[in-house]
């Protein structure tokens, strides 16, 4: 094997290594520009030291001036993934934001299922207590004004507040046709 066809491995196992990284530790907004760049520039390295001639040559006379273009696989890979980068090599791993946000719709939906799923009424206090809670633990749900009207209507209540298995009357298959509705409308 010759000298660079060893360097062209180099690159390519640099390229490899990067990319998992990127995957494994996802980078940050402001760094997104520097790791485009750095992939790119690794596979054009690795692309040009394995194929280490001229694949595209254009010479040509426009007018009185004389031009060349030539090109090697490296420089085609390297502009390919500097140009589709974001949108076919971006990585699927979701960034902190996404991720705080995805762990909050879950915990809404696990609360909602206990609630919709509750078939002893009685048990239907603690349930709502918890989505009272999920409530005041993210502030931002009251932007919202479904998110308002629903817990002004079922949330905000002594009986609620307090959490405990209470055996009432206010449950009919009217009162929880209605709940069950309206917790299907609660957005994140």
């Amino acid at each position: 094997m010759t000298a660079q066809l060893w360097i062209a491995f180099g690159f390519l196992a640099l390229l490899v290594l990067f990319l998992i990284y990127s995957v494994i530790r996802p980078p940050k907004d402001a760094s997104h520009p520097t790791v485009k760049f750095l992939t790119a520039l690794c596979a054009g390295f690795a692309g040009g030291f394995f194929t280490g001639e001229a694949l595209i040559s254009i010479n040509g006379i426009a007018g009185s001036t004389k031009f060349a273009i030539s090109g090697t696989a490296g420089m085609a890979l390297f502009f390919t993934i500097w140009f589709f980068y974001p949108k076919v090599f971006s990585h699927t791993v979701a960034h902190e934001s996404d991720s705080k946000k995805l762990a909050m719709i879950q915990e809404l939906d696990a609360i909602r299922a206990e609630i919709l799923y509750t078939r002893i009424t009685n048990d239907l206090y603690p349930a709502l207590n918890k989505l009272r809670r999920f409530f005041i633990a993210h502030p931002e749900l009251f932007k919202m004004e479904v998110n308002n009207a629903f817990y002004r209507k079922w949330l905000d209540d002594p009986i609620v507040e307090m959490g405990e298995p209470v055996s009432s009357s206010k449950w009919t298959i009217q009162t929880l046709t209605e709940l069950a509705t309206d917790v299907e409308t609660i957005h994140c």
